[in-house]
């Protein structure tokens, strides 16, 4: 059994020993439970892995702002294999080729794709099987939620100044 099996076991097991209320279980309650009952210890961590996390989550929060006063992120990465290895490599989108910004773009954007697909995949099976014909409906067209997004920023910016 994999690793992520063993987890989902363990939040098997919390669901039956907690599950009378499915809209109150949280990982952090499963964590508590789990350590008290010893079906989750720590296990030795590869301290290059931790780091590398550690370091891709502050990356990705080194904000900038233009002279047009918008704010942008400033460290992007892009996949690739060398030597039979996935790794991901960081630049600066100051500094970065276009090809490689490029490339970057390309795989946020299928990032964005795959997980509104999985959304839409829940929805549909809720829709069908859970909803009792009172159906969610699901927009996957964000333009206007950006657009929405964008004016209230600077609506908001300049109130600020």
């Amino acid at each position: 059994m994999s690793y992520n099996e063993q987890l989902q076991a363990i939040w098997q097991k919390f669901e039956r020993a907690h599950g009378d209320d499915p809209e109150s279980l949280t990982i952090r309650d499963c964590f508590d439970w789990a350590f008290r009952e010893k079906l989750w210890q720590p296990r030795p961590q590869d301290m290059a892995k931790m780091f590398g996390r550690e370091m891709q989550e502050a990356l990705r929060q080194v904000i900038r702002t233009d002279p047009s006063g918008r704010q942008y992120r400033a460290k992007h990465c892009v996949r690739e294999t060398r030597g039979g290895v996935q790794m991901s490599i960081w630049g600066d989108i100051d500094k970065s080729s276009r090809n490689f910004m490029q490339s970057s773009f390309q795989h946020r954007r299928k990032s964005i794709v795959n997980d509104s697909y999985k959304l839409k995949m829940d929805v549909d099976h809720f829709n069908e099987y859970c909803s009792k014909g009172n159906h969610i409906q699901l927009v996957l067209d964000f333009t206007d939620d950006v657009a929405e997004l964008e004016a209230a920023k600077r609506g908001y910016e300049e109130e600020a100044a």
